[in-house]
């Protein structure tokens, strides 16, 4: 297994176009892992039928939206926790930052130590262009 990246040529923040351009090594995907997919791998490698285990995949998407819209931090075990961050531009007055302002909420999840050790150990295979 290996995490693919191909060689890009493109100018540095904050550099004109054209102007200094510079390689820069970046990762990309290589398809997708879809639900019904892990279910099925999950029960090839255990006694749970493929059935039970998208029923409980739903089940736990579903807790984690209702989760995470109460404002509550979701954790997860080993795989590591979620929670939602928003923020507004500074505003003048206090009556100014309100609920309104705030924008761009999204999804913080930080990743428990086997997906941080995951990192650590990464190959890297350049793809052919």
């Amino acid at each position: 297994m290996a995490v693919y990246f191909k060689v890009i040529k493109r100018p540095p923040p904050g550099a004109k176009a054209k102007e200094g351009l510079k390689y820069q090594a970046l990762t990309i995907t290589r398809g997708e892992l879809s639900l019904e997919t892990m279910a099925y791998q999950i029960n090839k490698s255990t006694s749970l039928n493929q059935g039970l285990v998208m029923a409980a995949m739903y089940a736990l998407e579903r807790e984690l939206i209702y989760g995470l819209a109460d404002g509550q931090i979701v954790r997860l075990g080993r795989l590591g926790s979620m929670h939602i961050k928003a923020a507004s531009s500074f505003k003048e007055t206090e009556k100014e930052a309100n609920a309104t302002s705030l924008n761009r909420p999204h999804i913080i999840f930080s990743p428990g130590p086997e997906l941080k050790n995951m990192l650590k150990t990464l190959k890297y295979k350049k793809v052919k262009e």
